[in-house]
């Protein structure tokens, strides 16, 4: 469903904040002005993401419509302050509007919203060391190089829905990404998938492994991820039904980035296939999410049926 706003002409941020200081040529960033928490306290109290846009927001978007009160609205807080140090554009011309951005924003924040408690700032930091999102109208082609066993260098192309750069930007697909939209099944979506890559990165790569919360077992996130990634390659090169998008099984990057989907979209099905990684992602994004049986789980995913959605538990 794509947000339409009948009787809402509200403006959002549209990135960075700046600040005029002797004329309309010469600007310099609020950043450079005042500390970041001070900048999200000012936000907040002038700027934050009008009421009206936000109750249309979560009718449109389940994910965010099922949040409790009081989340939606620490939500509606860490999605302004989003807004304002992150900046979107449109690939090729293409118009961005103020419901892109939001769709976009609050689903990536989602993914920050319990992971640590305290301020904002502690929490925004997660997406620190880069700026930009770039929405294309549709799925788009990017070019790309791979070295062989000999040594040779080959390029080629591939068709995307979604790509997060490290140190770079995130792009995507807003035709895969608008409300209602799971290109490749129930359970999926790419603005969460992308988004996790960037969570990964804070480390320095992609690699299934990112920064953990002090509350966490380093030793026991890889036992949990190296054993679940061995069997779905398993089943995968066995040609045997797949609990998850088979794109899970590309690397350990893109096998925690399917199963962050799967977390937030379809948590029975993740928990029914790969408990330990259900439990441990559940402790990394500071909730729970109620784990029910899914009935022939893998047969339902196989043939695109739906797969059950489950209410959070916030920790």
């Amino acid at each position: 469903m794509y947000i339409m706003l009948n009787t809402v002409h509200l403006s959002l941020p549209i990135g960075p904040t700046t600040v005029l200081l002797s004329g309309p040529t010469m600007t310099i960033p609020l950043s450079s002005l005042l500390p970041r928490r001070l900048r999200h306290h000012w936000w907040l109290r002038r700027d934050a993401i009008p009421w009206p846009l936000w109750r249309e927001l979560r009718e449109a978007v389940p994910l965010i419509g099922r949040l409790d009160e009081r989340r939606s609205a620490e939500l509606r807080a860490l999605t302004t302050l989003f807004l304002h140090e992150k900046r979107f554009s449109g690939a090729h011309g293409f118009e961005v509007t103020d419901e892109m951005r939001l769709v976009v924003a609050s689903q990536a924040c989602l993914l920050i919203l319990a992971v640590e408690s305290g301020p904002p700032v502690r929490r925004l930091r997660w997406f620190d060391g880069w700026v930009e999102i770039i929405l294309y109208p549709d799925s788009f082609v990017t070019r790309h190089e791979e070295r062989d066993d000999h040594g040779l260098v080959h390029t080629g192309s591939r068709i995307l829905s979604g790509e997060a750069w490290l140190n770079g930007p995130v792009l995507l697909s807003w035709a895969e990404a608008m409300p209602g939209r799971q290109p490749y099944g129930e359970g999926t979506n790419v603005i969460l998938h992308e988004f996790a890559h960037k969570l990964d990165m804070q480390n320095g790569v992609a690699n299934g492994m990112p920064p953990l919360p002090s509350r966490m077992d380093r030793s026991r996130w890889s036992a949990a991820f190296n054993a679940a990634y061995a069997d779905f390659r398993r089943r995968l090169e066995s040609g045997d039904p797949l609990p998850l998008d088979p794109y899970a099984g590309e690397s350990p990057a893109e096998f925690f980035a399917v199963c962050t989907e799967c977390f937030f979209e379809a948590p029975a099905l993740l928990c029914e296939s790969y408990l330990e990684i259900y439990h441990q992602l559940g402790l990394f994004f500071g909730q729970r999410r109620e784990c029910t049986p899914v009935v022939e789980n893998t047969r339902v995913q196989q043939e695109g049926g739906a797969r059950p959605r489950n209410q959070e538990m916030w920790m």
